[in-house]
């Protein structure tokens, strides 16, 4: 008994299983043929949404603009509606990571320094301490832990001090400048 069909046989009718591979093929065209048609009707819903929005849109605006006006309405009248942005504002985190060059305030001082650098250690968000650079002549650094930031302003690159900023060796830091043939960092 032959198993396997003759090689005519296979030609003209092709390998065993096509028949199947091709209904299931036949199939997936079928109901791929439905879903598109199905899309193409969901997008002109959409579309005529659109319309319907931007009309009703159009008609509360010249509404609006005649009662505030008493005058009539434009032909063409632009968007009242504002949208809120989905981003919230950036918070205290945020400012105190990207506050070199910062002016820096207290209560005792005015203009105290401007913030040279930022220290990470916990938090790769949010920096432990700030480098505050004082004085005009000679130049020392602080290091302010951003504990005692008590106001912080992104739009007036602004930092205010709760109190005076306490002079605090970083003998590591120091170390490490010198090692690396750097200024040295005075602190009082």
């Amino acid at each position: 008994m032959r198993v396997r069909p003759w090689a005519l046989e296979e030609q003209l009718l092709g390998p065993p299983g096509a028949a199947e591979r091709d209904g299931r093929l036949v199939d997936l065209a079928t109901r791929l043929s439905a879903e598109r048609s199905a899309l193409s009707e969901l997008e002109a819903q959409y579309r005529a949404q659109i319309d319907r929005v931007t009309e009703l849109e159009a008609q509360l605006e010249a509404a609006v603009l005649a009662n505030v006006d008493g005058a009539e309405p434009p032909q063409r009248a632009t968007r009242l509606l504002t949208l809120r942005s989905p981003c919230p504002p950036p918070d205290r985190d945020y400012w105190l990571s990207r506050s070199e060059g910062f002016a820096v305030q207290s209560a005792r001082w005015k203009a105290a320094g401007i913030v040279a650098g930022l220290r990470f250690g916990l938090r790769i968000d949010r920096p432990d301490q700030l480098e505050v650079e004082l004085g005009r002549v000679r130049r020392r650094t602080l290091l302010v832990p951003v504990d005692e930031v008590g106001f912080i302003s992104g739009e007036e690159e602004l930092i205010v001090l709760d109190h005076e900023p306490l002079a605090r060796r970083d003998l590591a830091h120091a170390l490490l400048a010198r090692v690396r043939g750097k200024p040295r960092v005075s602190i009082p």
